[in-house]
């Protein structure tokens, strides 16, 4: 276990051809918009992984790839969406409505929403790691918000997949902390679409590496 989770960490700095991909990457994720390319990048990456493909994914077809991005990224909102709305509204009881007073019921308020925002954020995190590969598997955006068929998934490697929900959980913490907390704004800014972009290829390799085919199933209660 501890050896695949190292090589997930190796594997995207490893030879020439990874170092060319990740600075390629690394500038793309720095443009909004633009930035649907390496996620499209990353998931056609996911895709041959998952089929034990061992081709070198290619930028030349730059549409495919936007469009690849796009449905990962539709995929990605719909788990967060409801997880931002809390927070979002969080925000908005903290700052414009309570004043700053700490002691106002909308700060209070605020504060009780983000951290319902944060769980709901965390319980989606938690499934979103396999619902890529279920959406890449059955090339249906609606099965991969069919819990009931990403949890059949997790069942199968349960404690390996608690160690990789938790390994992804510090890879985005690490990379948050780098950008926002370590670096100025403008290193930040700089280094922060190859901080993502390799971050990105590190959870690819880790779900590669840990989702069970779809020969395999689980079957549940209900």
């Amino acid at each position: 276990m501890k050896e695949k989770i190292k090589e997930c960490f190796k594997e995207p700095v490893r030879g020439k051809i990874n170092l060319f991909n990740l600075l390629i990457g690394g500038v793309l994720t720095f443009f909004p918009i633009v930035n649907l390319i390496p996620l499209g990048y990353l998931t056609e990456k996911l895709r041959r992984k998952l089929e034990n493909k061992e081709k070198v994914v290619g930028w030349e077809n730059l549409w495919y790839l936007m469009k690849s991005g796009w449905n990962t990224f539709i995929l990605i909102l719909g788990y967060f969406c409801i997880a931002i709305f809390f927070v979002f509204l969080g925000v908005i009881f903290i700052f414009p409505l309570s004043r700053g007073k700490i002691m106002s019921i909308f700060f209070f308020r605020g504060i009780v929403l983000i951290n319902i925002g944060t769980i709901i954020f965390l319980l989606g995190l938690f499934f979103l790691p396999f619902s890529i590969p279920v959406y890449l598997e059955t090339k249906s955006l609606k099965k991969a918000f069919d819990i009931r068929e990403v949890l059949s998934r997790i069942l199968l490697k349960l404690n390996d997949y608690l160690v990789l929900y938790i390994t992804i959980i510090g890879v985005i913490v690490f990379s948050f902390v780098i950008t926002f907390l370590l670096l100025n704004w403008v290193m930040g800014l700089l280094l922060g679409g190859f901080l993502y972009f390799y971050a990105g290829s590190v959870i690819i390799n880790l779900i590669s590496k840990f989702f069970p085919k779809k020969y395999f199933t689980v079957q549940l209660p209900f």
